[in-house]
């Protein structure tokens, strides 16, 4: 739901678990970042804690293009 109520569909940009640890984490690849990402987050974080999961924001400068 987002702050109004509303209720959001949200596809995170990777869903990753560790097969050695068995791990998930829900990963978010960003080159800049809006408000509206920034709720998103909020939302993703709480998902990620009721399922005993991280979450984790990759930004542009997490990267290297050669």
């Amino acid at each position: 739901q987002d702050q109004t109520g509303k209720m959001r569909h949200y596809v995170p940009d990777f869903l990753v678990t560790d097969p050695s640890t068995n791990k998930t984490r829900i990963e978010e690849i960003k080159g800049y970042e809006s408000e509206l990402d920034l709720l998103k987050y909020e939302a993703a974080k709480k998902l990620c804690h009721s399922n005993g999961w991280d979450f984790v924001v990759l930004k542009a400068d997490h990267f290297i293009i050669k």
